[in-house]
């Protein structure tokens, strides 16, 4: 994983915060509207207009309904509007979380895999997760279903909501399929980072 210095870098050069900031300026949405809208804290939306926090994705795919924009927006511009898309290795477009010690921040980096695509159900990213600590998990939740495919590492996933604990570690080559409604939370509990193919399917995404 990079240190928090390149990953506030990141930040700076995606101009994530100053994309929602002028489109929710462009809605003529206030903060407290915009958090009415996605459910995400009024401190939080500021931290990430202002650059200081970098948000998940469930929390982005939240944004940009309210937003009326898709979710590859925020990474480079409107998707290209084609039936088929190839994207090389070179070409993803890379986010990384920031790593800091505030528990709004999220423990995982993601590279976007078929940006170039407009009008899909589906949003695949290559996800790199790293360690954190059973105290500072934070569950998210949003529309639609989730997939994720463990390349390297082992992988903890959490679920809230039922009677008992639903905790699965997985491993390389597991796989877990989910409904993103369940609060969920995920973590490496490996030494290394864990690498992973995460598909976001969201029903109620705007395109």
């Amino acid at each position: 994983m990079k240190n928090s210095k390149e990953n506030v870098s990141d930040l700076q050069n995606l101009n994530l915060g100053q994309k929602i900031r002028a489109l929710r300026l462009r809605r003529k949405f206030t903060l407290q509207v915009l958090s009415k809208k996605t459910g995400i804290s009024v401190p939080f939306l500021s931290q990430i207009e202002n650059d200081g926090a970098f948000p998940p994705v469930s929390t982005l795919l939240k944004i940009s309904k309210a937003l009326e924009v898709n979710i590859v927006y925020f990474f480079g511009g409107e998707p290209i509007s084609q039936r088929i898309a190839l994207v090389r290795k070179d070409e993803r477009w890379k986010t990384s979380s920031r790593q800091s010690q505030g528990k709004a921040d999220v423990n995982y980096r993601y590279e976007t895999l078929s940006h170039s695509i407009s009008g899909k159900s589906m949003e695949p990213f290559l996800v790199e997760f790293s360690h954190k600590a059973e105290e500072d998990l934070i569950f998210f939740t949003h529309s639609g279903e989730e997939f994720i495919f463990i390349m390297e590492g082992e992988l903890e996933v959490r679920f809230r909501g039922f009677e008992s604990k639903q905790i699965f570690v997985m491993n390389p080559g597991d796989s877990l399929y989910f409904y993103s409604d369940i609060p969920h939370a995920i973590r490496a509990i490996s030494e290394k980072n864990v690498t992973a193919l995460v598909v976001v399917h969201d029903l109620e995404q705007n395109t």
